[in-house]
């Protein structure tokens, strides 16, 4: 019997396999529980078997990994739109607090946290950008999730992708009841995000307006004692508050790209994807790897000067 030609194994898919088996060592995985099997590896990394995409996706799941380039280098070609969006919605990082989780993904303002927090869209088209799946808001639009107990925070982190293709006015990203709770939008295209706690504002803010047509990762965090906002991942500023506060409580709705009973300028106009809200602050490093796990889907990604 001849033996099957040998394929090249180049220095990236290396890589990627080298990961892979210092990750399945270090956590100590067996085959049976990761369906990986070790002599296919072995098989791969001797080049007397081509390694297959579904494979290497699978693989890849083992890892963790989410940088699409290193992944598409090893197979010496570009995945598919279809692949990147199995492949990442299977990754994407969900951390313990998660209240709701907006992707879009099957065209609805479905919330994927399992908090069953279901936002109805209104003039709202969802659309394709790239690898990334979004909502289109036109200046007239917006999605409104009703009130649930899981959206009364005393802690939280909002976060969500989002491209702006127009500012003026104050053009809500998402806030929930109508400037009585907590918020996350743009200012005259300067991020803000904070809460009301009684009378007294608590915000934090970025000074100077993003750029237009291009994606940015927005983020904010509050831990009982200090606001603190994100911009593409990195650490923009803090404001501490002088005493013990929480959000205010109301049974008005969350509102995705208006500000509930608001006015013409508070509609947002661009793309808004993947939000996430929790009920808890999360840490640096947590707000980074969302920032890099949404980099993978994201084009056109801003960069901070």
């Amino acid at each position: 019997m001849s033996k099957p030609p040998e394929t090249v194994v180049t220095p990236a898919m290396r890589r990627l396999l080298d990961e892979l088996n210092a990750t399945l060592q270090r956590k100590g995985i067996v085959q049976k529980n990761s369906g990986y099997s070790e002599s296919y590896y072995r098989a791969i990394m001797a080049g007397r078997r081509p390694a297959r995409a579904k494979t290497v996706l699978k693989f890849c799941k083992v890892i963790g990994m989410t940088d699409i380039s290193i992944i598409e280098s090893a197979l010496e070609r570009k995945l598919t739109p279809e692949e990147k969006q199995k492949l990442l919605g299977d990754l994407s990082p969900k951390w313990r607090g998660l209240v709701a989780w907006y992707t879009f993904e099957d065209k609805t303002a479905a919330d994927k946290s399992g908090t069953k927090n279901q936002g109805l869209s209104q003039n709202v088209r969802f659309v394709h950008d790239g690898a990334a799946t979004a909502a289109s808001f036109d200046g007239s639009g917006y999605i409104l999730v009703p009130h649930r107990p899981s959206l009364s925070l005393n802690t939280f982190t909002l976060s969500a992708w989002i491209k702006p293709t127009r500012h003026g006015g104050h053009r809500r990203i998402l806030e929930k009841g109508s400037s009585r709770a907590y918020w996350l939008y743009l200012n005259e295209g300067r991020v803000w995000m904070g809460f009301l706690d009684v009378d007294d504002y608590c915000n934090v803010k970025f000074p100077t307006p993003l750029e237009l047509d291009r994606w940015h990762f927005v983020a904010g965090t509050f831990d009982g004692s200090r606001v603190i906002l994100y911009l593409e991942g990195e650490f923009v500023e803090y404001n501490m508050t002088k005493l013990s506060k929480v959000p205010g409580k109301n049974d008005k709705p969350l509102v995705l790209g208006w500000k509930y009973e608001g006015h013409k300028i508070d509609y947002f106009v661009g793309l808004i994807s993947d939000v996430q809200i929790y009920d808890r602050s999360l840490d640096p490093q947590e707000i980074q790897e969302l920032y890099i796990f949404g980099k993978s889907t994201h084009s056109d990604v801003s960069r901070r000067s």
